[in-house]
């Protein structure tokens, strides 16, 4: 089961129904079903258990990784959507857990992005983790939250029940669309009946779709993130092998034009840290090393634009940016 590589998404634009889309795309991503079923045991008794760690969505005034507790004592690990990637790789090469095990899966498991760069996962290979209940739902007064609404948004952040897989690693919106998220969650409910019924009683119960298999899915060849030019070298270049294990090493420069300074998360951090990138830009040319963005622009790096949304630009490049200008 190890051997199991994660499928590349399908080359955009990519249209097809719910049901298609289904049976074509979703399920080979699917980890095996006693594999499923072990993590939802062990997460079930593990958020019941003395004093967990829930692994949160962080929000305002949370630092991802940095541990934290409510009014009421329960401990809170913010993160982005990095345990979501991180869970699912480990599912699907078939890692196995346990109860005594999982506690210490737990800690172990990356609060933040660049945690899991370097290793192959759905978003290495083109995907968009989507949740079919929301892992934020707009309370950011987490000093106030509960052990029960605590333990909630951890099975709603890393659950595999709760999670799809979209054609397009920044497909929000598709992957938001709510007759889809019904139709996934129903295809959910019929084929593991036994584990939704446990994992709703603890994340909340959506609303299902059954009728929705005709609709179509629709995921364009670029986002408003990606209008402009692509990489003159193609980013998959530079992936790891299928088991995630060995840092992503630059064949070359990867290069984009852009009208500002514009970096994008997905061709800056699959690079190893000497690995180089190239900004062709109308006020000149930036080339850098991965070790001296995150050096140089660490403002950037920490940034929610760059971290949530994909990619962070300048109006017009900064002082400490003209040092990486190249002469063409």
């Amino acid at each position: 089961m190890g051997d199991r590589r994660i499928p590349d998404a399908p080359d955009l634009p990519y249209q097809r129904t719910f049901a298609q889309y289904v049976e074509e795309q979703l399920e080979p991503l699917l980890p095996q079903e006693d594999v499923i079923l072990s993590f939802h045991r062990a997460l079930m008794r593990y958020v019941d258990g003395p004093d967990p760690l829930f692994i949160v969505r962080w929000v305002t005034g949370l630092t991802r990784g940095k541990i934290v507790s409510t009014d009421d004592e329960t401990r809170l690990l913010p993160s982005d959507n990095a345990p979501a990637w991180w869970w699912h790789m480990k599912m699907f090469h078939g890692t196995a857990v346990s109860t005594e095990n999982f506690a210490e899966f737990v800690r172990d498991t990356p609060a933040h992005l660049f945690g899991v760069s370097g290793h192959y996962t759905v978003n290495t290979a083109g995907w968009h983790a989507a949740h079919i209940l929301p892992a934020k739902d707009g309370n950011v007064d987490w000093r106030t939250w509960t052990r029960t609404e605590a333990a909630r948004r951890f099975v709603r952040n890393v659950h595999p029940l709760n999670l799809f897989y979209v054609p397009g690693a920044k497909a929000l919106k598709a992957g938001g669309e709510p007759e889809l998220i019904g139709y996934v969650a129903w295809k959910y409910a019929e084929r593991w009946p036994t584990i939704w019924k446990q994992f709703t009683a603890v994340a909340g119960t959506p609303e299902l779709r059954p009728n929705a298999r005709d609709r179509l899915l629709r995921v364009p060849a670029s986002t408003p993130m990606t209008q402009e030019a692509p990489a003159t070298e193609d980013v998959r270049s530079f992936r790891p092998d299928s088991r995630g294990t060995r840092p992503m090493t630059g064949r070359g420069i990867v290069k984009w034009k852009s009208p500002r300074l514009r970096f994008y998360r997905d061709r800056i951090e699959p690079l190893d840290s000497l690995g180089r990138f190239r900004i062709e830009t109308p006020h000149g040319s930036f080339e850098m090393t991965k070790s001296d963005f995150h050096s140089v622009f660490s403002n950037v790096v920490q940034s929610e634009s760059y971290r949530d949304h994909g990619y962070y630009h300048y109006r017009s490049p900064p002082k400490k940016a003209l040092r990486f200008r190249v002469s063409e």
